[in-house]
């Protein structure tokens, strides 16, 4: 105790008004177990209840509940049911900033589709066949897969069917990017015209900066 400055305060013996404080919450709890003698629970049930009333209740001499002194704090009871619900508060503000940023470019799944997950499991296929068990937040998903529930994002999902093997969504090459100039796609078979190649990889583009003439460094003559 002296080691970790803790002061050792000791009752005289046979005098229990000395140590009032627990004399008074052992009055509290036989009053509590007593006005409850008509209830049918267990007594267990019937401590558990009066402790987190008791927990939660702001004291006389600090005006701060057990709770709040113990874990900084109050612990949450079916009273906070009637208070505002943060979480769903941002929740809301959470898709109200998807839908303003993202638009319609995000992929949503409802319970029960069938998708492709990503499998970080060592030895394992990089997809593996699994269905969307609920949502979770915006953009993340619970997805069943072998009756095991794994939390992916939006990211590591693909939308497949029944009969679709387990492998990420093709990529259409033919499709305008911003890179299209630099791709040369070849012209279909019956095709009559001539393909145009892609002459901007084959000149040289000229030079944007002047030469920069090259001095040679002055060097100590020891």
């Amino acid at each position: 105790m002296e080691s970790n400055a803790i002061r050792h305060i000791t009752s005289s013996p046979f005098h229990p008004r000395t140590n009032g404080q627990a004399e008074r919450f052992v009055q509290l709890v036989k009053k509590a177990i007593k006005s409850a003698s008509g209830d049918s629970t267990c007594i267990n049930k019937k401590l558990n209840s009066f402790l987190c009333k008791y927990r939660i209740t702001p004291q006389g001499t600090t005006n701060e509940s057990p709770s709040m002194l113990m874990y900084g704090r109050n612990i949450r009871t079916r009273l906070d049911i009637m208070k505002p619900d943060l979480a769903t508060t941002v929740l809301c503000k959470q898709y109200g900033s998807k839908a303003k940023h993202c638009g319609n470019d995000i992929r949503e799944f409802s319970e029960g589709d069938a998708v492709n997950t990503r499998d970080y499991r060592c030895n394992a296929d990089k997809w593996t066949k699994g269905q969307i068990h609920s949502r979770t937040g915006p953009l993340s998903y619970k997805v069943d897969v072998n009756g095991t529930l794994w939390r992916r994002h939006v990211d590591q999902i693909v939308g497949t069917s029944n009969n679709q093997a387990a492998d990420p969504i093709p990529v259409d090459i033919t499709a305008e990017t911003p890179f299209e100039s630099s791709v040369n796609v070849p012209c279909p078979p019956d095709s009559n015209k001539e393909c145009v190649k892609d002459t901007a990889s084959s000149t040289p583009t000229p030079r944007q900066n002047p030469p920069r003439a090259g001095n040679k460094p002055d060097k100590l003559n020891l």
